[in-house]
Parts: structure tokens; C-alpha cells; sequence
């Protein structure tokens, strides 16, 4: 089945969501019993479905106690329900080279959600063309959501703010929302999505009702695959295993795309030249990750982390935990004796701070330069 019609099998966005039955049912109950919270964060992994469930449920707040579901239902499977509004990272691009807001995007967001509803942050960068920039969730986007949220609702019972990755918010934009959001106009619901929840401003992590969204069962991604791709079962099976509990994950394995080759290479690639402190090259190497943009360059280091993972996991857990494809598991053979109990906090602490730091504008070569001559150190310490 493609994947075009099975969502046209399906009627309404919690539906469609991969698994997560319990919640998708706790999620439901609330609207039947009224018992709904004014600010709610979804939590969830990349992958994991928080967007989709969150949308879901903002189409059953509208729908419920619509008196035409059937037309509701349809605005909101196009996410053009008048009273649905959205607020997500964005950034200057070459058709908006000021005051980037997220309703001068809405037509991409709806079409790139609507093609993948478990669409990550870097792939939302990238259909707009800036993944070399952050995307950001500005003061004026504040103002904007303040304004949208004086008007009453036009057809519904119910107005929605659904903030798609809060914690883009600096904390300006963030304190211009406080008020609003610990006390909404009458009938209005804050829905936030998050990956990230250390990033959240407290400020706004303490006014919302935190809803976690878990990983996806190994069967549901499996399923999903043979129903969406028509795989076989031993192939859906297989990069089920490996998609730790993410149906994103699942998907890069299925297309293997260019910039997770990229990754995989330069990575291994670093650590050799960190291990044989060949500068000449890495002086090369550094020139080249620090020109990528930095959402490459927080993806780069999350493969790394992921590497170190399933090291660690090779050396001292249950090998079936393992989840590796292709030349990733000879890499991981070689590479596993120098990742141990001496370094691998050290090493996974210090690829954390350097994400942190390139959210913070660091200065790439300055970084990068930095964290190699620490993983040099590090990789000699012995457990």
C-alpha cells in the first residue's frame, strides 16, 4: 500500500499515529470527560509521533462538538481549520528576507507534514532551504500568537495554539507568552511540542500539563513499514530493530540518504585522524564540518553519540540491544576497545556540551578544534 492511500484509509490524524494505543486512549478520554488542560507539552523523541498525536488531538477538541464533523474533520486532515494555528521555527529565507513568522510558511509546513507527519527539525530546515541556519521562534512570532488569540473562535467550541518545538523559543519570546499561557482567554488550549525537554524554559515547562510521548514498539514500526512500503516482514523486521523505537529512524535506514552516509563517513573518518593525530588532515576535516551549517553540524554529533552508544553497548550490555546496518557494525568491531568505562562519560558529555555550544552560535572551527584535541586525550585513557 502507498503511502498516499493508506492515509486516505485512515480518517483522522490520531488515527494515523504508529501505535502509542494507551495514550492515543488517555488522550481521548479527556475530550469525552471534559477534563482537558489549558497548556499541555507533548514530550517525545524525534520519530516517536509527539506532533502527529499532538495535531490529533487538537482535531478531536475541534471536532467533537462540531455540528459538521465530516467538514471538521476535513479542514483539519489540511490543517486549515480556522481555528488551528501553529507556531514553529523558521528562519530568513529568499522569500522572506525579514521578520521570518511562522504564518508566512504555512503552505510549506502543511505540505511537508501532511508528505511525513513524523517530520524532524532538519528536515523541516531543509524543505525550506536554510538547514545551514537555526530555526528560531522569535519575539515577533510571540506577538503574532498574542494577536491571533484575542479573536474568538470562528467555528469551534475550542481555539488551538499548537507551538511546534517550544524550546526554539529565546527567552524574550518566551516571557511575552507566560501570561497567556498560564491564563488563556476562555476555551482556548495550548498544545507544545517538544524533543527536547532540558531545553524547554522553566518558565514555560512549569505552566504546562507534561504529557510523554514513549518510543514506538519494535511490532508497530514493523508494521507500519509492510503497510506503508509493502516491505516484506524479514525486511520490515530488520530495520525495525535498528530504528530505536523511531519511525523517522525507520525511514532513513529504508531510503539511506546521502547525509547519513555523510555522517557515518566523516565520523569514522574523525576518529581515525584523532587516533593516529594526523593534523594535517584534521586541520582539513575541520575546515570542511565547520562550512556544513550547524543543524548538519547537530545531527553529525548526534551520530557520533549514537556510535559511542552502541560501543558501549557491544562491550558491556546485551549484544541484542545492538543497532547497527551496514559498514556501521565493522567500525563499531574495531572501534569498540578505546570507548570504555574510563572515557565514555567524558566523551558523551563532551559532544552534549558542543551541541549545546552550536546552539549558541559557537564559533564551528573554534569548536570543532577543540573537541578533537579532547577526543585525542580521551581515546588513550584505558578502563
Amino acid at each position: 500500500m502507498t503511502t498516499s492511500l493508506y492515509y486516505l484509509w485512515r480518517h483522522m490524524w490520531m488515527d494515523k499515529v504508529i501505535g502509542q494505543e494507551a495514550l492515543k486512549q488517555q488522550l481521548k478520554k479527556t475530550v469525552e470527560t471534559g477534563r482537558i488542560s489549558h497548556a499541555q507539552l507533548f514530550l517525545g523523541k524525534p520519530g516517536t509521533g509527539a506532533l502527529p498525536l499532538a495535531i490529533g488531538y487538537a482535531q478531536l477538541l475541534l471536532c467533537n462538538a462540531s455540528e459538521s464533523q465530516s467538514s471538521c474533520n476535513l479542514k483539519c486532515d489540511k490543517l486549515v481549520h480556522p481555528d488551528l494555528h501553529f507556531a514553529f521555527p523558521v528562519n530568513t529565507t529568499k522569500k522572506v528576507k525579514k521578520d521570518p513568522v511562522s504564518s508566512l510558511f504555512l503552505e510549506e509546513f502543511r505540505e511537508e507534514f501532511i508528505k511525513n507527519p513524523y517530520l524532524n527539525l532538519f528536515q523541516w530546515l531543509t524543505a525550506l532551504g536554510i538547514e545551514n541556519k537555526q530555526g528560531l521562534i522569535n519575539t515577533k512570532q510571540s506577538s503574532e500568537i498574542l494577536k491571533d488569540l484575542t479573536l474568538k473562535p470562528y467555528e469551534s467550541e475550542f481555539k488551538v495554539m499548537l507551538i511546534w518545538q517550544p524550546e526554539r523559543m529565546n527567552r524574550s519570546s518566551a516571557n511575552k507568552l507566560l501570561k497567556i499561557i498560564e491564563e488563556p482567554p476562555q476555551k482556548t488550549v495550548f498544545l507544545l511540542v517538544s524533543e527536547d525537554q532540558d531545553n524547554v524554559l522553566p518558565t514555560i515547562l512549569s505552566r504546562t500539563q507534561l504529557i510523554r510521548v514513549p518510543p514506538l514498539q519494535q511490532d508497530d514500526i514493523k508494521f507500519a513499514l509492510q503497510e506503508q512500503y509493502d516491505l516484506a516482514e524479514e525486511t520490515a523486521s530488520s530495520i525495525a530493530s535498528l530504528a530505536d523505537g523511531s519511525f523517522n529512524a525507520a525511514l532513513n535506514i529504508l531510503h539511506a540518504s546521502s547525509e547519513e552516509n555523510f555522517d557515518q563517513q566523516s565520523f569514522i573518518n574523525w576518529m581515525r585522524m584523532c587516533y593516529s593525530k594526523d593534523f594535517f588532515k584534521i586541520d582539513a576535516w575541520i575546515s570542511d564540518i565547520s562550512r556544513i551549517g550547524r543543524e548538519r553540524q547537530k545531527n553529525f554529533l548526534a551520530y557520533g553519540l549514537h556510535i559511542y552508544r552502541e560501543c558501549l553497548i557491544s562491550n558491556y550490555a546485551d549484544p541484542s540491544l545492538i543497532r547497527l546496518q551496514g559498514a556501521e557494525q565493522g567500525f563499531v568491531n574495531k572501534f569498540k576497545p578505546f570507548i570504555n568505562t574510563a572515557n565514555a562519560l567524558q566523551l558523551i558529555g563532551e559532544f552534549e556540551k558542543a551541541v549545546n555550544d552550536i546552539e549558541r552560535n559557537a564559533n564551528p572551527k573554534i569548536l570543532f578544534l577543540d573537541l578533537t584535541v579532547k577526543v585525542m586525550k580521551l581515546l588513550t585513557l584505558k578502563p
